[in-house]
């Protein structure tokens, strides 16, 4: 529309009085045209009513942009200032029932409507809307409440920090039209400059731009119908029709709001945020922003993402769009990728980049097997994004590997021998087996039909060739797949046996794994990184319960995974509590949240309450003056005396406080009783896990945790720092309120944003540490030491002086050094090793506290047992905090912190050290183990000290049954134990003889027996042992005659290599393969 129409156009309508006001005071336009919402006595509509106001969304989008439309919802998800958010549809499709007036949301959007988000607040969706850009500057009274108007387009994409800055621009010049998108036109002509290097602009774009509600009566009812008609017909010019209205009416410019990307241009610093730009739509070049209606592919971005297709197992499929075309994707229709200004390509919404996870999708009872539907999946979710992590599919890929070289060794086997092999031999078949036959593959094997029917076998996307893919984009409604229904449904039968690989096989795994009790999570956190290193969603923790169950010695695995489960729960219940509180009452409502959580709150908080609360805020202002409830006022203060001038002044001071009883006080209502059935359904709904219970009481008494454990473990998900104080979780006093609480509102001094981010590995320093970590197995510490400290160099080049990476190096260096015989250095290096720990991980991490078990050991070493003991109590505390006494590193510790108090003579600490650490090896390893044995002899040792002998022989009676059982009669500890027994049987007849001459007069006191302490060497000995550090002396004749029989092995296995194998390029890959699995 050319900008000099607009001269020639009077804004006052034909249906008004012709009313012409030469002033800009807004007073007098208020005058001719007072607006509803306002009072009489009010003059100025732009005065500001209240400090706490707040804005309204509009955002016009129609059914074809319900992708841009779901994404942008998203990301205004929990803007503080928010108050509501108004969709309005326009109808640019003819359909039958458009004119219907009965027609719901969920018949205008069809299948749309199951993807429409929650968020923060509530979504007013105005649908079957004539196709009109008018629509968005209509007023909408009966939905607005707030004076503030952001006006967006589904394609405007806003971070909410700008947002929130563009809103404080605003409410200083409430005014002005306040915008992001600026356009510069030239002078008489209808061409523009949208380029944001330009420095000058003559209007701002209404698709990201704040205005008053005052200029939403003016557009449909002042302004002429001719220039809205214009609107209507050319579905374009709305913007420069805003803006010469606002122009009009307040002789003043638009304000143009800078974002966080700038540049420098000659003369001042502008923004450069292009991802707003409406032309930002025709840079996608790759993907569907519809959903797969229309879609479009590039030769670059098949370049670029060949490579990522192979290691993700992203399968190369093609889709079908509205008009037939078919294209060529490898990634999911939902991936977009586009070409950024400077020329880049990037690709965007990765969500679906992994494949679809069938237990948790809405499908056939076809696809699922009858094993998991005896475990009742497919289970339903919150949300359809749920997929396949990639250390699962990695490992479901190796699995594969294995069964690939069985298939080939049966058919193999079938070919030559003739004979068919049972189903039963398939699964019996070794690796190892399976290796010999495939390289003795000759020219005579038919190799080619042998190799296609193991491809066949295991889903194979080649013929010829290994290689397993998955498709992103099945069972996606609005998604047609251009493939045979061949195809499909070995699609879907690759995928589905993924599903049960996860739930049948890599959980059973990680449960056989943790039965060994050596690497076993002690807390939520190293439980979520054991499930994630082997591709277990977290979803699967009510999974991860039931096959817990069945393992009596993994009784703590379970109280972790309870404690797991209602903590993460309590984290989403949290993050909703948390959406209606008002800033200044936070501290109140996370101190009574807490209260509601960890203690038993049967009432709502009352009015009474808030009094109370007044009267302490009051009284701690001088000792904490940043009190958020200190402006707080006691309601019936406010009751004064108008004869009372004094009372007066107070009052007119207290006039604009807001106090609690103004302000939202839905979180005031929550009693345990409600938060506990909430919590119960969260878990039940999220994880498939029932809770059974009523309140913190029930639950501690069912699942044995502490309320330590679940307090720490709750802070650090939803990122909240408390007081360090003793906390009294049980009532003393129950006169007030406040007094019989646990948490307060001084109790909670921050809450901090938790980062969820891939951490990135140095390749170079990864292929040191692994190569160091070999020679230490092969026996080579020298040679380890030196790629170790070589990874260490690299690692602090990459990541700086702290990270975790460098602690673990430096802990491995630490124990080479001990190992070698150089304890000074074993402890300085040790030392650091703790000291970054605490600082990159925490001081109550549990990787601290193992850190806090390794320099006690060195600094016993070193002679400084006092040390040691007190780091081993420091150890116990944090893991006490963690998890609690049931855990085998307490049974560890409390080995160490016997033998380390018994080498200074403390036998009373160390026998009940001992005797605890000895309780707990029962319950995990069982009463027959040898850890249990030799829990029983330590026990024997303190006992022989305090001359106990009576116990002592029948500790160590038991450990010599059991190394009997275990090892047999001739093995080096049993015949120890022996030895010890006949020590402790003749020290018991000497004290026994001497105890019957007292009796019988020959002597009158007890003379003292020689005990004997052990040596520092020998609580050093066992202390190696308990730590799992064994010294193996070999004499050199014994290296010597070891050396001779490697070399005879390796001669012998090059002779018997098979030189002259013809095979095909499939299968020598096979063949390189499993030697590197097998190796």
């Amino acid at each position: 529309m050319p900008i000099g129409l607009m001269d020639h156009i009077n804004f006052q309508s034909d249906t008004k009085p012709l009313v012409y006001i030469e002033s800009t005071f807004y007073d007098q336009w208020n005058h001719v045209y007072p607006p509803f919402y306002r009072s009489k006595t009010q003059t100025n509509p732009f005065e500001m009513q209240s400090s706490k106001e707040k804005y309204t969304i509009f955002i016009l989008t129609h059914k074809k942009r319900f992708y841009q439309l779901n994404r942008i919802l998203l990301q205004l998800n929990g803007l503080i200032n928010l108050d509501r958010i108004l969709v309005l549809f326009n109808q640019i499709d003819r359909i039958e029932n458009s004119k219907n007036e009965n027609l719901s949301l969920k018949d205008f959007l069809g299948d749309f409507y199951s993807y429409l988000p929650s968020v923060h607040v509530e979504i007013v969706y105005i649908f079957n809307l004539s196709n009109n850009l008018n629509n968005r500057f209509l007023p909408w009274n009966q939905f607005v409440h707030t004076d503030c108007i952001l006006s967006l387009d589904n394609d405007s994409f806003l971070r909410q920090d700008e947002v929130e800055y563009g809103f404080r621009v605003w409410k200083e010049n409430p005014s002005h039209h306040v915008g992001f998108i600026s356009r510069s036109h030239k002078s008489n002509t209808s061409e523009y400059d949208a380029s944001s290097s330009s420095c000058s602009y003559s209007m701002i774009l209404t698709g990201a731009a704040f205005l008053h509600r005052w200029y939403l009566d003016f557009y449909p009812n002042i302004m002429s119908e001719q220039i809205r008609q214009y609107v209507q017909l050319n579905m374009n010019c709305e913007d420069i029709a805003m803006n010469f209205l606002i122009s009009y009416l307040t002789k003043q410019s638009p304000i143009k709001i800078d974002h966080r990307e700038t540049f420098y241009c000659y003369n001042c610093q502008e923004s450069l945020s292009s991802i707003l730009e409406k032309e930002q739509e025709q840079s996608v070049v790759y993907g569907s922003t519809d959903f797969g209606k229309n879609c479009t592919t590039n030769d670059k971005y098949k370049d670029l993402l060949g490579k990522v297709s192979t290691m993700l197992k992203i399968k190369p499929h093609s889709v079908k769009t509205e008009k037939e075309n078919s294209i060529e994707l490898l990634t999911a229709v939902e991936c977009k990728g586009i070409v950024g200004n400077d020329g880049r390509h990037y690709l965007l919404d990765l969500l679906r980049m992994a494949p679809p996870n069938l237990n948790y999708l809405s499908i056939d009872a076809e696809h699922i097997s009858s094993a998991m539907k005896q475990l009742d999946y497919p289970k339903t979710y919150k949300h359809r994004l749920c997929c396949l992590r990639q250390e699962l599919i990695d490992a479901f890929v190796e699995q594969k590997y294995v069964d690939f070289y069985r298939s080939i060794a049966l058919n193999l086997s079938k070919l030559r021998s003739g004979e068919a092999a049972s189903s039963e031999t398939t699964e019996q078949a070794n690796v190892e087996e399976a290796k010999r036959i495939v390289n003795e593959i000759s020219v005579e094997d038919n190799s080619r039909e042998i190799i296609q029917s193991a491809c066949r076998s295991i889903g194979s996307v080649k013929d010829n060739e290994f290689d397993i893919r998955f498709n992103p984009d099945l069972f996606q409604p609005y998604v047609t797949l251009d493939q045979t229904p061949d195809e499909t449904a070995a699609d879907i039968k690759l995928l589905k046996e993924a599903a049960e690989y996860l739930v049948l096989k890599q959980i059973p795994l990680m449960i056989q794994d943790f039965q060994d009790h050596s690497g076993v999570p002690v807390d939520g956190e190293s439980l979520s990184e054991a499930m994630h290193s082997r591709g277990i969603n977290i979803r699967y923790l009510g999974r991860v319960a039931q096959v817990v169950t069945q393992q009596p010695s993994l009784g703590y695995i379970y109280e972790i995974v309870a404690t797991e489960i209602l903590c993460r729960s309590a984290k989403h219940v949290f993050r909703t509590y948390l959406q209606s509180v008002p800033t200044h009452l936070l501290s109140f409502s996370i101190s009574h949240f807490l209260n509601c959580f960890l203690t038993i709150i049967s009432s709502p908080t009352t009015d009474n309450s808030f009094d109370e609360l007044s009267a302490l805020s009051s009284q701690s202002t001088n000792n904490a003056p940043n009190v958020l409830l200190s402006n707080s006022t006691n309601i019936s203060s406010q009751k004064t005396n108008s004869k009372n001038k004094n009372k007066n002044k107070k009052q007119q001071q207290r006039k604009y406080i807001p106090t609690i009883r103004n302000e939202s006080l839905e979180f005031s209502s929550l009693t345990s009783e409600v938060l506990w059935s909430q919590l119960t359904n969260e878990a039940k709904s999220r994880y498939s896990f029932d809770l059974n219970c009523d309140d913190i009481e029930s639950f501690i008494h069912e699942y044995s945790v502490r309320r330590t454990c679940i307090l720490r473990s709750f802070c650090r998900k939803s990122g909240l720092q408390i007081t360090m104080r003793e906390y009294q979780f049980e009532f003393l006093n129950k006169t007030s309120r406040f007094n019989n609480e646990c948490f307060n509102e001084l109790d909670i001094i921050n809450i901090y944003p938790i980062i969820k981010h891939v951490p990135p590995k140095p390749s170079d320093a990864y292929q040191f540490f692994t190569s160091g970590q070999r020679k230490i197995q092969q026996g080579l510490l020298r040679e380890g030491f030196d790629l170790i400290s070589e990874a260490h160099n690299l690692l602090n080049n990459v990541y700086g002086p702290m990270h975790s990476e460098i602690s673990m190096c430096l802990r491995l260096l630490a124990r080479l050094n001990y190992i070698m015989g150089d304890y000074q250095e074993a402890l300085m290096t040790q030392h650091k090793a703790v000291m970054m720990s605490e600082r990159v991980l925490g001081i109550d991490h549990p990787q601290t506290a193992t850190e806090y078990i390794h320099m006690a050991l060195y600094s016993f070493a070193n002679g400084l047992s006092i040390n040691a003991s007190k780091l081993l109590c420091r150890a116990r505390y944090i893991i006490l905090i963690c998890c609690g006494e049931n855990h085998p590193q307490i049974s560890l510790i409390d080995s160490n912190l016997g033998l380390i108090l018994q080498s200074y003579g403390d036998y009373e600490n160390a026998l009940k050290f001992m005797e605890k650490s000895l309780q707990l090896n029962k319950i995990f390893y069982g009463t027959k183990s040898l850890k249990v044995a030799l829990s029983h002899h330590l026990c024997a040792r303190i006992q022989s000290c305090r001359g106990d002998f009576r116990s002592a022989l029948n500790s160590e009676r038991e450990a010599y049954q059991i190394y009997k059982l275990q090892l047999g009669d001739e093995h080096e500890r049993t015949r120890e134990s022996a030895q010890v027994l006949k020590h402790l049987t003749e020290q018991a007849v000497v004290l026994q003889r001497r105890i019957n001459d007292v009796v019988k007069g020959q002597l009158l006191v007890i003379p003292s027996l020689t005990i004997q302490q052990p040596s520092f060497q020998n609580v050093l000995e066992m202390l190696n042992v308990v730590n799992g550090i064994l010294f193996i002396q070999i004499r050199e004749k014994d290296l010597e005659i070891l050396r001779d029989e490697f070399a005879k092995q390796s001669i012998g296995n090059q002779q018997t290599s098979v030189s002259s194998m013809t095979i095909s390029e499939a299968v020598d890959q096979a063949a390189a393969l499993l030697n590197n699995e097998i190796d």
